[in-house]
């Protein structure tokens, strides 16, 4: 009888094992900031240099005088904005082109107050990006293109507003595809578990960033499991063909035997 019990409870102490160590892989593929969260450190938000494709809102002002009409011309455009093209310019009536790739917003208003302090008294510029652009691919629930504020174009912003992870992502394999200062394109990898990422550089996106969330283990092994069933459901009539036609010739076989 103690024999007895003694295998019952080993065996429930297995199983409690096991069972404790497949809730921590879940948790794995789940849970955000499970380690590292005191090394989160400050965020500190990268000035954003200016690329093509960026759309700029710039406004004109004089601060010598409340009445605006000698900023009239510069502002024309203003209310649709500025895209920079592929050459890095934008296009300001009274101005024609102006370079605006590889500056920060700031740098490029102090460039225009200077552009037009013959024909403003005064001037005051201010630059803003409109949006930053990002893809979002993979295991999203909203997977697309985002247009994101640029004031927080984070990661996080990024999940929260395409309605979080699906729940076949991983957190621990977030690839960001981005684009260098010679056009290369460089992965970057994130692990979404550890607290740690806040202080990278990958946690502030920048225009044109494609981010892919790879699909957890659980849910690779169910595609797998899927595939196999769709595989086999594929063949079942062959296989039927396959296994009367053995039958025939076995038969066959047997009877030939015999006589």
């Amino acid at each position: 009888m103690k024999k007895a019990n003694f295998l019952l409870f080993t065996i429930l102490s297995i199983f409690l094992l096991v069972s404790c160590a497949s809730v921590k892989k879940n948790q794995l593929d789940f849970l955000m900031f499970q380690r590292g969260l005191d090394s989160m450190g400050k965020v500190n938000a990268a000035e954003v240099l200016i690329k093509p494709s960026d759309n700029l809102d710039i406004v004109f002002y004089t601060q010598a005088t409340a009445n605006q009409d000698q900023t009239a011309l510069y502002n024309s455009n203003s209310k649709n904005g500025y895209k920079v093209d592929i050459l890095g310019n934008i296009t300001i009536p009274g101005l024609g082109n102006v370079k605006a790739i590889g500056m920060t917003p700031k740098e490029l208003a102090i460039d225009l107050e200077k552009r037009v302090s013959l024909t403003i008294k005064s001037p005051l510029v201010t630059v803003n990006l409109k949006s930053v652009k990002v893809y979002a691919l993979g295991q999203f629930k909203k997977p697309g293109i985002v247009e994101l504020p640029a004031d927080d174009p984070t990661l996080l912003n990024l999940i929260a507003s395409n309605s979080g992870v699906s729940e076949t992502g991983d957190y621990r394999k977030v690839l960001i595809i981005r684009e260098d200062s010679l056009k290369q394109r460089v992965p970057l990898y994130i692990d979404m578990t550890s607290g740690a990422f806040f202080a990278s550089d990958k946690f502030q996106l920048k225009q044109n960033d494609i981010i892919y969330i790879n699909p957890s283990r659980n849910a690779l092994k169910e595609y797998a499991v899927r595939s196999q069933i769709i595989e086999t459901q594929r063949i079942q009539p062959l296989l039927v063909y396959i296994s009367a036609f053995t039958s025939i010739i076995s038969l066959y076989l047997i009877v030939k035997t015999i006589k």
